[in-house]
């Protein structure tokens, strides 16, 4: 239960903060449409966060700790293992995960700094009272 609260925890303020981060982009670019998610993306984002709650149950499991024993508890314990990076290839994924983070923070940090540095830049023609069609 813990893991799906947190799942759902993350979900509303991730939900929060694409929300507010849409109508900040918005007002920046002085685009006057709603570009506030629809239904559609609401129901993608429930399905992937459940999907992702119910993917964190197996490892809440306390049975490996105990030393229980049951149908399947052996390939429970196994996989548990298997994730928790005492094999070469668990290390191998973890380090990949690892890299992919840096490579998107990173990523994300120039964006932010290469809209910053175009807020700046002079277009060579009055933009007051332009009208963008897409």
């Amino acid at each position: 239960m813990e893991s799906l609260l947190l799942v759902a925890i993350g979900g509303e303020l991730a939900w929060l903060f694409a929300t507010l981060a849409t109508k900040a982009l918005g007002s920046w670019a002085h685009i006057e449409s709603s570009l506030a998610p629809d239904s559609t993306v609401a129901a993608v984002h429930a399905e992937h966060s459940g999907a992702g709650g119910a993917g964190l149950w197996p490892g809440a499991s306390t049975d490996c700790a105990r030393g229980g024993t049951g149908a399947g508890t052996e390939d429970l314990c196994r996989n548990i293992e298997y994730g928790s990076g005492k094999s070469r290839t668990g290390k191998v994924i973890v380090t990949l995960q690892m890299a992919l983070c840096v490579v998107l923070l990173v990523g994300g940090g120039l964006l932010v700094r290469t809209l910053r540095n175009l807020q700046s830049i002079p277009l060579g023609f009055p933009a007051d009272g332009l009208v963008v069609l897409a």
